[in-house]
């Protein structure tokens, strides 16, 4: 279920499938081999198992004790041996416990609550570290085919130099020019390499596997409704839910240590059958039974003060988790909104990082041809060669980037959590909230039948093809 459901969160997120699959299966990968995500999972089934510890208290409690021995006693008449068998059964049930059963059981449920919650983060942190790695395996990987392009140029062009050289076109400067340059490219292409390696190794540490070569990815949609309605948001966030719980748990906490004051009623019964009541050899030995019922009542007088101080430390613990509450709701406010300005600037500045690309690749072939008819120095085309991979350089910088933040907010705020009902919904979607679908009836879209939910069009404006949460028509465009 959480692969399925992942599976439809990217699909309608991400701007087209063929970019996305390769980081499909790396979060996919993460949620089925990561082991923290294995240790949550069992946390929660631990905090299950608590609640139902708390629940058995309200039922009542039946034991049945047996003994079989065998005694031989010393008598005037010599010695006798005789065989004894006592079986016993109790009967214990709380009546009246001044709350202490209820509150506890709610103390358990808000601790099942907290551990889900504690889950949803480490889920979404999980997960956006995988879209982070995946997209450091990018960027490094494009780092190392702009620095191999940059070597093949500059051992292309000190050939040439030194065959101009020995025509008597070129000076021996231009050649050591040139000589230096490709020293200090190879350099620089063998630490490309190192750092691809680390960042490969890196993924693998979340998904279990290698990538051999990662595809270009898109970063999902997020729209500025990101921003504007965060306070209606925040209660949806997993930290603010983790806080929430603890809230709860500690305020039930409180209850607990309250009903320590409280009496206890119990009604409790007991029956016994055995042939071990014999005093004596004129008595002999022979079944009888006997049967006790009644209740028992406590009530706590002086207890040197324990309950009052255990009520003063549940408040105080109270009192911190609600001010944790208020730090985890300004944190997240404070990321996303730092986040998402990041991101905007980053998205600004990709269509001016491309126009310089394009314009430093024409520049270079533009020395090249001047190389040729003697108009430029081979400095110049060093220089421009140079200017293309730095631009190359940045340009996978700001892609690595835009797809980390992207997939930071939304794991900041849930989004990425295939447990949640909102996660098969897009970002974009947060102006007109939808309400929750339950998981056994939300469609579910598996990757190789599903068309893309967005893409690109020509002038680079988003064109929705179909989705199951919108009902735009196909070719309409929006912003």
């Amino acid at each position: 279920m959480y692969v399925r459901a992942l599976t439809a969160t990217v699909l309608a997120t991400a701007a087209g499938q063929a970019h996305a699959q390769q980081l499909d299966g790396a979060l996919k990968d993460t949620l089925t081999s990561d082991p923290q995500i294995a240790g949550a999972d069992a946390l929660v089934q631990a905090a299950e198992a608590g609640v139902d510890i708390d629940r058995s208290a309200r039922l009542p409690a039946i034991a049945l004790d047996a003994s079989a021995e065998l005694r031989t006693n010393d008598t005037l008449y010599g010695a006798r041996r005789a065989q004894a068998v006592n079986l016993g059964l109790s009967f214990d049930l709380p009546l009246y416990t001044g709350g202490e059963v209820t509150w506890r059981i709610r103390s358990s449920q808000a601790a099942l609550e907290a551990e889900r919650a504690r889950r949803d983060v480490l889920v979404n942190t999980r997960l956006s570290t995988a879209a982070d790695r995946y997209a450091s395996v990018y960027r490094d990987g494009r780092i190392e085919a702009a620095r191999e392009s940059q070597v093949a140029g500059v051992e292309t062009l000190l050939t040439a130099t030194r065959a101009r050289e020995r025509a008597g076109d070129a000076t021996r400067t231009d050649t050591l020019q040139a000589v230096a340059r490709l020293a200090g490219s190879r350099a620089r292409l063998a630490e490309a390499r190192a750092v691809l390696t680390r960042s490969n190794e890196d993924l693998r540490e979340v998904t279990g596997r290698y990538f051999d070569a990662v595809e270009d990815p898109e970063p999902p949609v997020v729209s500025d409704a990101v921003v504007t309605d965060l306070p209606e948001r925040l209660a949806e966030f997993p930290a603010v839910r983790f806080a929430d719980a603890r809230i709860a748990m500690a305020r039930a906490d409180v209850r607990v240590a309250r009903s320590e004051r409280a009496p206890r009623l119990y009604l409790s019964s007991t029956t016994q059958t055995g042939n071990d009541f014999a005093q004596g050899a004129a008595n002999p030995s022979g079944f009888r039974t006997g049967m006790r019922v009644g209740f028992n009542l406590r009530i706590p007088i002086f207890q040197g003060g324990a309950p009052a101080a255990r009520v003063r430390q549940a408040q105080q613990v109270l009192a911190n988790r609600l001010e944790d509450r208020r730090v985890a709701e300004w944190q997240a406010v404070a990321q996303i909104r730092s986040q998402y300005a990041r991101l905007k600037a980053l998205d600004a500045a990709l269509p001016s990082l491309t126009r310089a690309l394009e314009a430093n690749r024409a520049a270079l072939l533009g020395v090249r041809t001047e190389i040729k008819v003697g108009t430029r120095s081979n400095l110049d085309a060093l220089n421009a060669q140079e200017e293309v991979t730095q631009v190359e350089v940045q340009l996978a910088q700001l892609r690595q980037q835009r797809l980390s933040l992207a997939y930071a907010i939304l794991g900041t705020m849930g989004r990425l959590d295939p447990g949640k009902a909102f996660a098969a919904r897009p970002v974009i979607a947060l102006t007109s909230p939808v309400p929750p679908v339950p998981l056994a009836t939300r469609p579910i879209r598996l990757a190789a039948a599903a068309a893309p939910a967005i893409k690109l069009d020509k002038i680079g404006l988003w064109v929705w093809k179909g989705s199951e949460t919108w009902s735009l028509k196909p070719g309409s465009r929006t912003a």
